[in-house]
């Protein structure tokens, strides 16, 4: 009886990681993050190449935000078994609004970072808050990004389909299939 409760608790929480890690993950680092400079008194502004940083991180913004440009085409044109089971059974909605979010998120730090550029004229708490929300926003952007560019790169390189008639092992029959989309869209109204 306790394991089985353990058990669900554990899958409550993985579930709720899998869906949420991608907020969880940023405010983690912001407030240790926080912590250590204000402890170590290190504050990143100071630093000789400064300007250098600001850039890389906007060029890495660019580059992601483009990739993403390139993948959804890429993926949602594709004619593949895989692709369209995805495509019929994802909730639509909460899909596209959360990739939205993601480039959204990218396309604030990118706004947040240029308002860095002007260290020397904004008053040090406003700068500091910037500076917080830019790190939030840096890490969103990045777990958003790897969490559904790795699933659009799987969906455009992996093909499911048998090799030459052969068959997978463990294939879930038509009941546990819907059953499984069900619970999906269900979990999927939720957020």
């Amino acid at each position: 009886m306790i394991l089985m409760r353990t058990q669900k608790i554990a899958k409550n929480i993985k579930d709720i990681w899998s869906l949420k890690y991608h907020v969880i993950i940023p405010i983690i680092v912001d407030v240790v993050g926080i912590y250590v400079c204000r402890k170590y008194k290190i504050y990143l502004w100071n630093s000789k190449y400064y300007g250098e940083l600001l850039t890389a991180v906007i060029t890495f913004l660019s580059i992601v935000i483009s990739v993403f440009g390139i993948l959804i085409p890429t993926v949602f044109n594709s004619k593949s078994k895989l692709v369209a089971y995805f495509i019929n059974n994802i909730d639509t909605k909460y899909f596209v609004s959360s990739v939205k979010n993601v480039i959204i998120s990218g396309i604030s730090e990118v706004i947040v970072i240029c308002i860095l550029y002007a260290h020397d004229v904004i008053p040090l708490k406003i700068y500091v808050l910037f500076c917080v929300i830019s790190v939030f926003l840096l890490i969103y952007f990045v777990c958003g990004s790897y969490k559904y560019i790795s699933l659009m790169l799987r969906l455009a390189l992996e093909e499911k389909e048998p090799v030459k008639g052969k068959k997978y092992k463990n294939q879930l029959s038509d009941d546990k299939r819907q059953k499984i989309n069900d619970m999906l869209r269900n979990e999927n109204k939720d957020t």
